[in-house]
């Protein structure tokens, strides 16, 4: 159903992942009891999806480059028992030298040439009840994407900050928010994680909208 995407019809929504970031970040009952009893109840809410190149779709973020290892190395047991903090241990991975995604972003017909070590595509972000300054919605008809260019632990606690805490761009992190982009010319050290799965290397341009 979520690929068939001209289909105007309500999705039930019940977490059976790791972690199930979609559900917490969209406050969605985490239990399959509640979930079902939530889907019975049939309060409808709109959602933005995101979508790749028209085949792959998120609701909640698209993860290029280092991000993206980090979010899909750690196993599903590590997940299960650890849940967020199954993360950490990834996090050295985002501290680089040198960037490792090098691509163009095209946006309202302007083209920009952008390197860095990870590119996020948010629809929504609410983790453990903290969300970004920055007015992000996941019904607010648009996505949001950020570049991370941090090279040590400060400048990754600097990025994590300017990424909840400010509505400025600095050194550590560009923002821009988006209806279309389209990445060309691209060279991607890792996979595309969406959503907690992650996809094989895409090839040619990268297509993003919001639908």
């Amino acid at each position: 159903i979520m690929h068939n995407l001209t289909i105007n019809l309500p999705v039930g929504f019940i977490p059976l992942g790791s972690t199930n970031w979609v559900a917490r970040s969209l406050s969605m009952p985490l239990l399959i009891n509640n979930a079902v009893k939530k889907i019975i109840k049939g309060n409808v809410t709109p959602i933005d999806v995101g979508i790749i190149n028209d085949k792959h779709v998120f609701l909640l973020a698209a993860c290029f480059g280092k991000i993206a290892q980090v979010s899909i190395n750690p196993t599903r047991k590590e997940k299960k028992k650890l849940g967020f903090w199954a993360y950490t241990k990834q996090l050295p991975l985002l501290l680089t030298k040198y960037p490792t995604l090098k691509f163009y972003v095209k946006s309202k017909g302007k083209r920009k040439a952008m390197s860095a070590h990870s590119l996020l595509i948010i629809n929504h972000l609410n983790i453990h009840k903290l969300k970004p300054q920055r007015s992000i919605s996941y019904n607010d008809g648009k996505l949001h994407y950020f570049v991370m260019k941090n090279r040590t632990w400060k400048g990754l606690i600097q990025a994590a900050f300017d990424l909840y805490f400010r509505t400025t761009d600095s050194k550590k992190l560009k923002y821009k928010e988006m209806t279309e982009l389209t990445i060309t010319k691209h060279q991607f050290s890792s996979q595309l994680h969406l959503d907690g799965d992650k996809i094989k290397r895409i090839e040619g341009p990268i297509k993003v909208r919001v639908i």
